[in-house]
């Protein structure tokens, strides 16, 4: 009788502690994958229970979260790594796994373009672990080494260009990849497309300058436009 009260208190203190646990994954789970730093028109997010709230600027994604802009609306998403999503008008971003800030071992970034128009900017991540991101649509997986993206997706083909880096001079290269063949582009301003799921990436050839300016207009917002730029010897 006498140790009953002990064994009370053993319990209560394991459930308490299971209970600070719990919260503390919880807690984890719920951590921004990343937030909208621009935005322009309506757009949603969708949850992956399927319920959806509008995104409003500074609005936080989650992993699970799929983003769709509406009509001719547009979003820059700035990820938690620094790295930026550009969404254009009646676009589609389903953010599958976001992992940074722990374990570098544990850091992970898997995305779905569904449709549309985008421009990936890839951050601290790419920079550490490149092999761990990876950047899918319905007929190829990109993946990137440190890298900028230009993309134009449909649910049966894709169109995927790589652009000169943001910022320095740093080398980068995205490999385009489906069950049928895969290319790797490492000169600025090439692109490559896939038909249809059956068929391999194309060969690499130049962007036409006239469709690229057009692609970028598309999916930047009007109080940001980023000029192409072409480097010496393009056609």
């Amino acid at each position: 009788m006498t140790r009953r009260p002990d064994a009370l208190h053993a319990a209560a203190m394991l459930f308490a502690c299971c209970f600070v646990l719990l919260c503390a994954g919880v807690a984890v789970a719920a951590e921004p994958a990343a937030r909208a730093v621009e935005l322009e028109g309506r757009a949603l997010v969708i949850g992956a229970d399927g319920r959806s709230r509008t995104l409003a600027l500074h609005g936080e994604v989650f992993a699970g979260d799929t983003v769709a802009t509406l009509g001719k609306a547009r979003a820059l998403l700035l990820f938690r790594d620094q790295s930026k999503y550009e969404l254009g008008t009646d676009t589609r971003l389903r953010i599958d796994r976001f992992r940074y800030g722990g374990a570098p071992e544990e850091s992970e970034a898997a995305t779905e373009v569904v449709k549309g128009l985008f421009r990936y900017v890839s951050g601290l991540l790419a920079r550490a672990r490149p092999q761990a991101i990876a950047i899918r649509t319905s007929v190829a997986t990109i993946g990137i080494r440190g890298t900028h993206v230009i993309g134009e997706v449909t649910e049966t083909s894709a169109k995927i260009g790589l652009l000169p880096p943001e910022e320095g001079t740093a080398p980068s290269a995205i490999e385009v990849s489906n069950a049928h063949g895969s290319v790797t582009i490492d000169h600025p301003n090439y692109v490559t497309e896939v038909p249809d799921a059956n068929s391999p990436p194309s060969p690499p050839r130049p962007m036409d300058l006239r469709t690229m300016s057009r692609s970028l207009r598309a999916v930047q917002t009007m109080r940001r436009v980023i000029a192409p730029r072409m480097p010496p010897g393009m056609p």
